[in-house]
């Protein structure tokens, strides 16, 4: 049984895939309590929470800027600081900050057995609780309020936006999907 990408290759990486989801879920859960929707507060609390979860998606033009900030190339900061992935059942690859787990994936193609990481964005200042690139954080990031509904409509934007890009061609780099 041949399975596409996001699944696995196998029913051993579909059940892989479900095991490690489960286990980032529990992870996750054990952030709450410090979160704004937690305290009944409608500000960021700077718990962090947000920039546990998977990280904020940037749209091409938002990755630019990105790494204008950090002086240094598209193609180097995606190299320093990005991970490549796709949605299951989704054409459309996309660039990601990776997690502090995911570190030793910069650059490449996320694997669907690391694709629920645990760990904060690459960005997070954990000491600080901010974030490093907080004046040109994607429009993804400036929308995530926890005390409010997730409507992902910002991130549908962003999605939209890497459906119209290459990567490959746009920003040089080559990556092979598992």
């Amino acid at each position: 049984m041949a399975v596409e990408k996001h699944g696995g290759n196998s029913m051993s990486g579909i059940i892989h895939g479900i095991m490690a989801q489960a286990n980032y879920r529990a992870w996750e859960e054990s952030l709450h309590g410090k979160r704004a929707v937690d305290l009944g507060k409608k500000e960021c609390t700077r718990c962090g929470a947000c920039c546990a979860r998977r990280p904020c998606i940037p749209t091409p033009s938002e990755l630019k800027k990105i790494a204008e900030y950090l002086h240094t190339s598209a193609r180097e900061t995606i190299r320093k600081y990005f991970v490549i992935d796709r949605m299951w059942l989704r054409p459309e690859y996309f660039i990601f900050p990776a997690k502090t787990t995911q570190r030793d994936l910069t650059g490449e193609f996320v694997p669907s057995d690391r694709t629920f990481d645990r760990g904060y964005c690459v960005f997070f200042d954990q000491e600080r609780k901010a974030c490093k690139i907080y004046p040109v954080r994607p429009k993804t990031a400036r929308e995530q309020n926890c005390w409010q509904e997730d409507d992902s409509k910002a991130t549908e934007q962003a999605l939209a936006a890497w459906k119209r890009c290459d990567i490959k061609k746009q920003f040089n780099i080559d990556f092979n999907e598992e």
